[in-house]
């Protein structure tokens, strides 16, 4: 079981680093709810209707397997099939609970492995989170930021003239935080055209990598900062990424998990809001209008940053991770990076342990803070970020808010709903 736990966290770690929109296929297995919406009351039936075609045309004659019930856990009936005519319906029951029932089908053709999903909600806006509020929650953070605020921001600026464009300069910057020579990195667009400027910081999807500035916001006439949180420069060659991605920062989100003074994500938060300090002293920012967003552990940074520092006015988020941690405890669905998930295989002092520490790091926890207007977008067939456990950070959220759900999608987005957001985060800050 350990080596399963382990194997669980490298495939975690290498799909949510990839995130992408998957590639277009011949063949596929089409599954679609009698919801059109996939939306379901608790206690209704749901029926997936199936087809298997190639080139748009039915397969008839294959054989299928598949398995439907709640995202994550144990399946409700696992059956093989053989369709002749290349279609059939599944009655996969119902939910007497609010949540997420996914039926995964898998069938073999032409030597290749096809699989399909599809995912449909109960009653999701009825939700609630597991995880508990630690009483001093808010006072260890404050007191964290505080004394954070000790250590001088000693910023790094180095023009980047490759990524310049005619109306864009682009610095590799980086910024004191944490301790004294503890650095993040980040890189800065700024308009070329004097003036003062809205801005927006964009915090990183999990994984060591890197990507280039957003320079096509920034012509827009907005200051653009990409953090990235592992104190590392951005200006190496690709393959030092990849060598600590295989070693030295290896699962770096288990790092100190026994410890909530000392794991990892402590001196990530920290340096997350210690980047609007250093966009605050750039001189064309105009001082008021800042906005962060993020995917995936760049959306549970966007939320935890903005819940702690009300200097952020707006945030649009993509499928957070590190909501609602604790779900698997409870026989469901838990957030990203699944620390519980394999809690049968722990000692009750060490669950009680990390349930202790990740409390002051949950999503949930610090969606309760959240006072700003909030864009909240993601995808019912995600595998990585259960949507269980994001509406568990979504639903206590009393702020403004807007979701948008597009529902075939897994972890990954398309360009159309990256577009929307942007646009709406781009129009609460301008």
């Amino acid at each position: 079981m350990k080596r399963l736990f382990i194997l669980y966290y490298l495939i975690i770690s290498v799909s949510i680093v990839k995130a992408a929109n998957p590639s277009e296929k011949a063949i596929k297995i089409i599954l679609s709810p009698n919801h059109a919406d996939w939306n379901y009351a608790c206690g209704e039936n749901v029926i997936f209707n199936l087809d298997i075609k190639k080139n748009a045309a039915i397969i008839p004659n294959i054989e299928i397997s598949y398995q439907y019930g709640p995202e994550t856990q144990k399946p409700y009936k696992e059956e093989k099939l053989f369709l002749k005519d290349g279609s059939t319906s599944i009655n996969a029951g119902t939910m007497t609970n609010p949540g997420f029932l996914r039926i995964h089908v898998k069938t073999h053709y032409e030597n290749n492995l096809i699989e399909g999903f599809c995912t449909v909600a109960f009653s999701p806006l009825m939700i609630k989170h597991t995880v508990d509020m630690p009483s001093d929650f808010l006072q260890f953070w404050n007191n964290a930021i505080e004394k954070n605020k000790q250590i001088p921001l000693n910023p790094t600026y180095e023009l980047q003239p490759n990524q310049c464009t005619d109306k864009v300069n682009v610095y590799h910057v980086s910024f004191q935080s944490y301790r004294l020579n503890s650095r993040i990195f980040g890189w800065m667009a700024v308009p070329r055209k004097m003036g003062k400027y809205p801005a927006i910081i964009q915090y990183p999807g999990a994984g060591v990598w890197k990507k280039q500035a957003d320079t096509n916001t920034a012509a827009k006439g907005f200051i653009t900062l990409n953090v990235f949180i592992h104190g590392i420069p951005l200006t190496m060659p690709d393959s030092i990424y990849d060598i600590l991605k295989s070693s030295a920062l290896n699962q770096y989100y288990l790092y100190g998990i026994d410890d909530v003074d000392r794991y990892y994500y402590k001196r990530v938060i920290l340096g997350c809001i210690r980047a609007i300090d250093f966009v605050s002293q750039q001189t064309q920012y105009d001082g008021q209008n800042l906005g962060v967003t993020g995917q995936s552990q760049g959306g549970a940074l966007s939320v935890i940053t903005a819940s702690l520092d009300k200097r952020v006015k707006a945030l649009a988020v993509y499928h957070p991770a590190l909501c609602d941690l604790t779900g698997y405890l409870h026989d469901r669905a838990g957030g990203w990076p699944g620390i519980f998930r394999y809690y049968s295989t722990m000692t009750q002092n060490d669950i009680v342990a990390k349930k202790t520490l990740t409390s002051y790091y949950d999503v949930v926890n610090f969606a309760k803070f959240i006072t700003q207007p909030i864009y909240f977008s993601g995808g019912y067939n995600d595998e990585v970020c259960a949507p269980t456990s994001y509406y568990s950070a979504y639903n206590r959220i009393t702020s403004p808010k807007t979701i948008s759900i597009y529902k075939e999608t897994g972890h990954w987005v398309l360009p159309e709903q990256q577009r929307n957001a942007q646009e709406w985060l781009l129009n609460q800050i301008k």
